[in-house]
């Protein structure tokens, strides 16, 4: 994250270990409820949760879009 807030990828106000830590928690609670339900869907709500989130820094839309619209 740290990189591409240097690279300008992601807004300069962007507080990198902040936005990573979220990530890190979206990703080991998706995992869990995965493990816990057998379902895949957790994975799906993070990776809306992480695109939400990296839209938000301001990522570049086109550059998230094989994320928003993956299909498992």
């Amino acid at each position: 994250v740290g990189y591409a807030v240097d690279l300008g990828e992601l807004a300069a106000d962007t507080d990198a270990a902040q936005l990573a830590f979220e990530f890190m928690a979206l990703l080991d609670a998706s995992n869990t409820r995965s493990i816990m339900t057998g379902s895949n869907e957790p994975y799906r709500s993070a990776r809306r949760a992480l695109v939400s989130r990296l839209r938000a820094a301001g990522a570049d839309p086109e550059v998230l879009r094989p994320l928003a619209e993956h299909v498992d």
